[in-house]
């Protein structure tokens, strides 16, 4: 083309920016890229939609002119046919075609939107940081960075838009080409991104309607898929847009030309909901879920919640609907802006054993901007570790350790993982561990029923979450009229100022009888003291709720009321049920001591990477890589250990040759020191602030690796002693 055109030819950086690459390459992901056109293309047939109908109505999000204009429900996607889904998801194609090799391949993200005319490609398409959608409120775009970390994946981006214009004759198509231009090395640190244009202007084609309709096609070539090369899963371009759509506005089209399949991407939070594919296939199968409920935030606006607990499998069932290594997805208008660990369903929440299989929404399209700027970054990968993320957080573990059905999924899935207790082995093993941590200086003391001795400690306070009890809950018989309602607690429920509390209800009322986004439409109608607020509720599931209530940050201390909870039954009296309340002093911190409480002990071996335990704890499959995991509960610390970690297996295999009584004494004095370093952990990670819990959570795995190796020596050497001087070592 140079040589063509001659001293007409120009590059020109992206974004009329000389020094680009900081913007351009500041996302990590390649797909996330991809994702980023697609909230393009997503925007290109809203704006479309905008000008076919003037702008009216007045539409305040993306969801908003989704349903207006093109008669999406609001609740979702799910609840469109399959059909008129595939129907709407023409709109937007995303194709991946062969490339050089099996990394790299071809990708086209093509809207049949409201497209671009040539002499404005340069500062919409093609720019950097302008704010041509920033007052567009019926669009999800605001950066204005227009997908550009694109262009670092790939080695050219070809660029072709035809705008529509109302009632006038079809315009010229307007293209160019995006590539890394090297600069001289002497001169420069590095090199730009640039864009093509010739006399001036963007390079231009006409052709018919029918070969090359109105809205915008962008084409990279070369482009880094190594992380997504499989046809379906995590580890796919389908998977990708699953989790990372989680939400859509829009569907999808995928068009997979490698792996031969067309797909509606109708995003992961539909699929859980149900909804049902081309083939008839419905959603997957649940034990457990609970419907979006939204939690006020005061100024900061209101999050929603919503999850669901996939029916219990060997493999990991929620891989093929998020990373299930972050299960927890934030989104805004659709799109997710961040995946949380499920160390928070694990450590925080207390479900080590559903991490699996819960899948967690928080919805923030309803936060208020100071509280969305505060928690998002630009690159829609992150959020940020403030003030509003703890709030967020909370609730979130509020809403999780208040649901009774929770508990019992997670007991469930514990009895189906551990095999039956051997008591003596576990008596043995708990004296073991205290000896050997009262030699090292911590004081000890056996736990009871989740406390010390039997008692609880002076100056502490029994936990308002419901974390460590044990609950059982049986089935309730719905009916319609409803007979009763009932708060469940103890009265007086307490309170200290400020404090938020998820109160459990139960009722035999159906579960239309609550509207948990429109109290108006409800017929369960809490009433709330006057030292008190309504914060929101659960939705109705199986005759169970949650009202959300908050203390007053001023209400006085010794206050009293109570909390009283009605159901409207048409043509009969209303049932009611109430509970005191009282506003008390907040608890003191426990104080900081060298205490450790010694709990019931069980090892639990697992024998391989092929051993179903193995995929339960989302060990990873190179056995030099994970040694032991542990779940600590109110009585009761659970060690897992893997038999075939290098430094315990072969001397392991040693003692197995000379007999079994030997195998099994060796093991089992590595299971004790593999136990007082996982009282250890957990008894630092209770202490822990979040940012030591962030550090632990990074170097636990290697740090258990390392200390397992110390106890496999330290076994082998007690071993040696006892074998020499017929008693077991102390030092």
């Amino acid at each position: 083309m140079e040589i063509e055109y001659g001293d007409s030819f120009e590059l020109v950086p992206v974004g009329k920016r000389e020094n680009n690459r900081g913007v351009i390459e500041s996302t990590k992901d390649p797909g996330r890229g991809i994702v980023e056109r697609i909230t393009n293309a997503i925007d290109a047939v809203l704006e479309l939609e905008y000008e076919k109908h003037n702008g009216v109505p007045e539409c305040k999000t993306p969801r908003q002119a989704a349903q207006a204009w093109l008669n999406i429900p609001s609740n979702g996607l799910y609840l469109l046919d399959a059909a008129k889904r595939r129907e709407l998801s023409k709109m937007v194609n995303v194709t991946i075609d062969e490339g050089d090799d099996k990394n790299n391949k071809v990708v086209a993200v093509r809207d049949f939107g409201i497209g671009i005319l040539p002499e404005k490609m340069e500062n919409t398409i093609l720019s950097l940081g302008e704010s041509n959608k920033l007052q567009k409120m019926y669009v999800a775009g605001a950066y204005g960075q227009g997908g550009s970390s694109t262009y670092a994946s790939c080695q050219f981006t070809l660029i072709a838009s035809r705008a529509y214009i109302s009632g006038e004759e079809p315009k010229a198509i307007g293209y160019s080409v995006v590539f890394y231009q090297d600069l001289p090395a002497e001169e420069y640190k590095h090199g730009r991104y640039v864009y093509i244009k010739v006399n001036n202007k963007m390079l231009e084609a006409n052709l018919p309607l029918t070969e090359f309709s109105s809205g915008t096609l962008v084409r990279h070539y070369g482009f880094d898929l190594s992380s997504y090369i499989g046809a379906l899963g995590p580890n796919s371009v389908y998977g990708l847009l699953q989790y990372a759509m989680f939400d859509t506005i829009l569907p999808i089209m995928l068009i997979d030309i490698p792996h031969d399949y067309r797909r509606v991407i109708k995003g992961s939070r539909n699929a859980l909901n149900g909804a049902v594919d081309d083939s008839g296939e419905r959603g997957p199968k649940l034990s457990h879920n609970v419907p979006i409920f939204y939690v006020n935030l005061g100024d900061y606006g209101r999050i929603g919640i919503e999850y669901w607990v996939l029916e219990y499998s060997e493999k990991n069932p929620s891989r093929a609907y998020v990373d299930n290594k972050k299960p927890i997805i934030l989104t805004n208008n659709g799109q997710s802006h961040a995946e949380l660990s499920s160390t928070i369903i694990k450590n925080k929440a207390g479900y080590p054993y559903l991490i699996n299989r819960l899948i967690i929404h928080l919805d923030c399209d309803n936060l208020s901007p100071v509280a969305k700027r505060k928690l998002f970054v630009s690159s829609r990968e992150d959020i940020r570790q403030g003030d509003i993320y703890k709030i967020i957080e909370e609730e979130l573990l509020k809403a999780l350790t208040s649901d009774d059905k929770l508990k019992i999924l997670n007991e469930e899935a514990q009895n189906l993982t551990l095999k039956q207790s051997d008591v003596e082995s576990e008596k043995l093993i708990k004296n073991e561990v205290a000896k050997i941590l009262k030699f090292y200086g911590y004081e000890t003391y056996e736990t009871v029923g989740g406390k010390p001795d039997g008692k609880e400690a002076e100056g502490t306070t029994q936990p308002t979450s419901g974390r460590h009890v044990k609950r059982t809950a049986t089935s309730i018989q719905i009916q319609d009229p409803p007979t009763f309602i009932k708060i469940l607690g103890k009265s007086p429920i307490e309170f200290y100022p400020g404090q938020r509390r998820y109160l459990r209800v139960i009722t035999d009322a159906p579960s239309n009888y609550h509207d948990a986004e429109d109290p108006k439409k409800s017929r369960i109608n809490p009433i709330i003291g006057e030292k008190l607020k309504l914060s929101g509720t659960t939705p109705l599931r199986e005759g169970r709720m949650r009202i959300i209530v908050d203390a007053l940050a001023n209400a006085s201390i010794g206050s009293t009321g109570e909390i009283k909870v009605e159901v409207s039954i048409l043509g009969k009296e209303s049932i009611s049920d109430k509970i005191a309340y009282q506003i008390i002093e907040k608890p003191l911190a426990s104080p900081d001591d060298k205490k450790i409480s010694i709990p019931t002990i069980k090892l639990v071996p697992i024998n391989n990477p092929d051993d179903p335990l193995w995929s339960d704890r989302d060990w990873p499959n190179d056995i030099n890589a994970v040694a032991s995991s542990s779940v600590l509960e109110p009585d009761k610390l659970i060690v897992y250990y893997s038999r075939v970690y290098p430094s315990f297996a072969k001397v392991l295999k040693e003692y197995e040759k000379k007999s079994t009584a030997l195998a099994r004494s060796y093991e089992m004095k590595y299971g004790v020191w593999l136990s007082v370093h996982s009282l250890l952990i957990e008894y630092n990670r209770k202490e822990a602030d979040e940012d030591a819990l962030s550090r632990l959570e990074v170097i636990e795995p290697e740090e258990r690796c390392r200390l397992a190796s110390v106890a496999a020596m330290v076994a082998q050497r007690e071993m040696k002693y006892e074998e020499k001087y017929g008693v077991i070592a102390t030092e």
